[in-house]
């Protein structure tokens, strides 16, 4: 396993590991989730508006950077349906 940390926008390191060691790799499909996860909660948490982005990730593997990225998330619509009425 290796060790996986980024830094948005300078804000401070966050982690986990992960079998893959190239940041092709981890920036894949096969981490995008985690990383995409992590990246909405830093928006939400300040009340960042979707058009402030793209950010700046600085990826970092086994201690060692890899580089800086330029991170755009898209919103992805959703909704859910109740019935509240039959007509």
């Amino acid at each position: 396993m290796h060790k996986i940390e980024y830094d948005i926008d300078g804000e401070g390191l966050r982690g986990y590991e992960c079998e893959l060691d190239t940041w092709m790799g981890v920036l894949s499909e096969h981490d995008y989730e985690t990383i995409a996860e992590n990246i909405s909660l830093w928006h939400a948490q300040r009340n960042l508006a979707y058009d402030s982005f793209p950010c700046d990730m600085e990826l970092i593997i086994d201690g060692e950077s890899v580089g800086t990225f330029s991170i755009e998330l898209r919103p992805v619509p959703e909704f859910t349906a109740k019935r509240v009425k039959n007509d």
